[in-house]
């Protein structure tokens, strides 16, 4: 299973990367939206942990442009987040998000969200 995992916070990327491929996924990562989205314009991954605060271009406007591509409407796309409030939440479901995952989560939790946006 491919992963792109996008966060500009270099020790969470790292640190959510190795659990990502010790536990069997093929992780590609990108710093920025930008970066993201040439990624998945290029290599096509099976699901997005996207960070939401980001320079240049972040989590939600990235989710939207992906949206307006039809080759990427149903790509599920998880944001990491620090920002929990409900009107963060509706405007990610607005904009196509499958699911949201606080940047402080256990693995196990990020683990489980993964496999139900991955079995939808």
């Amino acid at each position: 299973m491919k992963v792109l995992l996008v966060d500009d916070n270099n020790f969470s990327l790292k640190l959510l990367q190795k659990q990502l491929e010790d536990s069997g996924y093929e992780v590609t990562t990108a710093v920025d939206g930008i970066k993201a989205l040439n990624v998945v314009r290029t290599t096509p991954p099976d699901i997005i942990l996207l960070d939401v605060m980001m320079p240049r271009l972040d989590g939600y406007k990235v989710c939207k442009l992906l949206r307006m591509d039809e080759r990427f409407t149903t790509l599920p796309i998880i944001m990491l987040t620090s920002k929990a409030g409900e009107e963060d939440r509706m405007l990610g479901l607005e904009l196509g998000v499958n699911d949201f995952i606080l940047k402080n989560a256990d693995f196990q939790e990020i683990a489980r969200v993964i496999n139900k946006c991955l079995d939808q």
